[in-house]
């Protein structure tokens, strides 16, 4: 069996890396469309980690489900939804916690067929919380067998997933705060 780590508690990010963290978070400012902000946010984490490919889910966990909102070199996924007892997510959102995983093969029903490079490579998996809850997940994949994902490498993750809960957030409010300026046009005609 491969060995898991669950964190639940941040750490602090190395130095170089936190100037671009920062530039990051300043960009975000301001910008509503979710999917092009959570694609930035996964690039630079996905770039920062010196891996290629990972993905950011949104977590309806009431409802018993997840949605692929952004996937970068993972299998085109993005845009489905998948039930809370598979993959990676479903691990995340069940352990509330932060996932490494030396191998992702030993997720309990993946969605990467055993023949994707990644099928071997390891991974690591971190929830994007606001106000308690699970609203989404993080996942960053190795670039092959070898690489050993570190409490520092989770960190690090932890951050990036922080600006997808802003991201996410923000986004609601804008959408619910246009909502409300349309009613209002529509009741003042």
């Amino acid at each position: 069996p491969m060995p898991t780590i669950m964190r639940n508690h941040p750490g602090s990010a190395p130095l170089p890396e936190l100037d671009r963290i920062t530039e990051l978070a300043g960009g975000l400012a301001g910008q509503f469309e979710l999917v092009p902000l959570l694609q930035r946010v996964l690039g630079n984490a996905v770039a920062l980690l010196g891996c290629e490919s990972g993905s950011i889910s949104i977590v309806h966990e009431a409802e018993g489900y997840y949605r692929k909102e952004v996937d970068q070199g993972v299998g085109c996924h993005q845009g489905q939804t998948f039930p809370l007892s598979e993959g990676l997510t479903g691990q995340i959102v069940k352990t509330r916690g932060t996932v490494i995983l030396d191998c992702y093969a030993s997720v309990p029903a993946g969605h990467i067929d055993p023949g994707d490079p990644r099928w071997a490579s390891a991974v690591i998996g971190v929830p994007i919380t606001w106000d308690g809850a699970v609203i989404g997940t993080f996942a960053i994949f190795s670039n092959g067998p070898g690489r050993v994902f570190t409490d520092g490498d989770a960190s690090l993750v932890e951050l990036f997933a922080n600006h997808a809960a802003i991201a996410i957030m923000n986004s609601r409010l804008h959408q619910a705060a246009a909502a409300k300026e349309r009613e209002a046009a529509v009741a003042g005609e």
